[in-house]
């Protein structure tokens, strides 16, 4: 299978030009890196706690995982206020 039919079957979520593959993965990582910390390793615990399980258990674990993050500190307040403001958040890199 080539990339294009990849990306035509949902296998692939983008395809870059041959030779800028880790150029537009450490630009991807940057944007996650950037991203709340708390938030990231919320949804990495949510997926690996999902494999297997049924569409309900994982409705289920996606809405508790939401809702504990809504719980932690002030994380939807940042982000709210900097959405007002119409800048980007500043995510503290200890947060929750």
């Amino acid at each position: 299978m080539d990339a294009a039919e990849a990306l035509r079957i949902g296998l692939a979520n983008e395809v870059v030009p041959e030779g800028k593959a880790l150029r537009r993965a450490l630009e991807l990582a940057h944007q996650i890196a950037a991203l709340p910390q708390g938030a990231i390793r919320s949804d990495k615990e949510t997926l690996v706690r999902n494999v297997g399980r049924t569409l309900e258990e994982q409705l289920r674990n996606e809405a508790e995982a939401t809702f504990s993050m809504f719980m932690r500190r002030d994380s939807h307040a940042l982000g709210a206020r900097a959405f007002k403001e119409r800048r980007q958040p500043e995510w503290p890199h200890h947060e929750l």
